[in-house]
């Protein structure tokens, strides 16, 4: 047993030497930030920052249904008040009002995001 295991890890250990253009090498990092190394920290904040505009993009889309949902149903009170058009401008308002915690919300998370960038990396 313990033979085939040796010459199985040597078959993997020569593979990798073998077909050097099909695998890549794993990054030898000397310096570190901290307990991390910098490699790894540098992929960290960028992962940060791509989230940190991702969460940007979806916090404005929010803010914009949340204008349009309360200005549909600003202008269906302002009409003939019919049963329909009030219950439908009732239902946009309490949309809006969710939407607006939610962006609360959102631009709340994106400031805590924002805490957990190193300074001078903004």
């Amino acid at each position: 047993m313990k033979r085939g295991t040796n010459s199985s890890r040597q078959a993997n250990r020569l593979s990798w030497h073998r077909n050097a253009d099909h695998f890549d090498r794993p990054l030898i990092v000397e310096r570190t930030c901290g307990r991390t190394p910098i490699f790894m920290a540098a992929q960290s904040t960028d992962r940060l920052k791509e989230q940190i505009k991702y969460e940007t993009e979806r916090w404005r889309f929010l803010c914009l249904l949340t204008v349009a949902t309360g200005g549909g149903s600003l202008s269906l009170l302002l009409g003939e008040p019919t049963p329909l058009r009030l219950g439908l401008a009732i239902a946009g308002l309490l949309a809006t009002v969710v939407l607006t915690l939610i962006v609360w919300r959102q631009d709340r998370h994106i400031m805590r995001l924002i805490a957990q960038l190193p300074k001078g990396d903004i």
